[in-house]
């Protein structure tokens, strides 16, 4: 099964490559971002 990417999670990983981030940053950031756009995704509205 294919899931298509959330639009917030692949905003975030081209702002962090146009800033330039380490790759230490981008580890440190990518499962708490992956968190947040999940708990975004699966919100009852």
């Amino acid at each position: 099964m294919h899931i298509k990417p959330h639009p917030w999670l692949w905003c975030m990983h081209a702002a962090l490559n146009e800033l330039g981030a380490s790759v230490e940053v981008r580890e440190m950031l990518e499962l708490p971002m992956f968190r947040m756009a999940d708990a975004m995704r699966t919100r009852d509205d």
